[in-house]
């Protein structure tokens, strides 16, 4: 993951960040989840309100405040929750996590079950 700008010491510090899974199954009976965010940087992460994406998007939920309330200090980490609002059909969508000072993102799709 890319550096940002030099800090006060002159040395640069470091964005980069990781999330714990590439997808999420989730279920009518257990329709919520969680994602991991990990600060793998030098500096505190400021974790941006992740999007979704694709036509299902709207059958999933996501609440970021556990990451988007406070800056997530170095080396530690914060927690997406993500519900899956149910339905008849299965349903897909992409859930894309990204944080200030970095272009870099983490994709991680999620899958919803009507059983």
């Amino acid at each position: 993951m890319s550096p940002s700008s030099a800090g006060a010491s002159g040395a640069a510090a470091k964005v980069s960040f990781a999330v714990n899974v590439t997808s999420v199954a989730l279920t009518n009976v257990k329709p919520e989840g969680a994602v991991t965010v990990e600060n793998q940087g030098t500096t505190p992460l400021t974790v941006k309100k992740p999007q979704l994406s694709e036509s299902d998007a709207d059958k999933f939920n996501v609440d970021a405040t556990d990451c988007t309330a406070t800056k997530v200090p170095a080396g530690k980490s914060c927690e997406l929750t993500v519900t899956f609002k149910g339905g008849l059909e299965p349903a897909r969508a992409t859930m894309t996590v990204s944080a200030d000072g970095t272009s870099d993102t983490e994709k991680v799709t999620l899958q919803g079950s009507p059983i």
